[in-house]
């Protein structure tokens, strides 16, 4: 079973409420995605928790609004694990936090066009 990467009715309720700016949202939220994303790393690789806490947040809450369940359920592992003081896998998560931006950009990059 091929994994789905947007919420196809989070999509279309998004779709039906937005109109025209629809495409508009997901432009926002890519950019919004790639730069919160790098930012997760930069702030991962300085060591600086309470920052990335932040920004997780903020990236768990966009994804969730735009559908990517995969990447919000990724930022919510990473805010529990800061949460617990359990750093160790952190980086793994990062990289597939990385990986399932890729899979979204390719599923909007779609939207966009259709």
């Amino acid at each position: 079973m091929e994994k789905q990467v947007i919420d196809q009715k989070t999509v279309k309720q998004l779709e039906h409420l937005l109109g025209d700016n629809f495409h508009v949202l997901v432009a926002t939220f890519e950019e919004d995605a790639i730069a919160k994303v790098s930012s997760v790393r930069h702030n991962y690789e300085k060591n600086h928790l309470a920052e990335l806490s932040r920004v997780i947040h903020s990236l768990k809450g966009a994804s969730l609004n735009m559908g990517a369940q995969e990447m919000a359920s990724l930022c919510q592992r990473i805010e529990t694990d800061i949460k617990n003081n359990q750093t160790a896998d952190l980086d793994k998560i990062i990289v597939q936090l990385e990986a399932s931006l890729i899979d979204v950009k390719v599923v909007l990059g779609q939207l966009k066009t259709s």
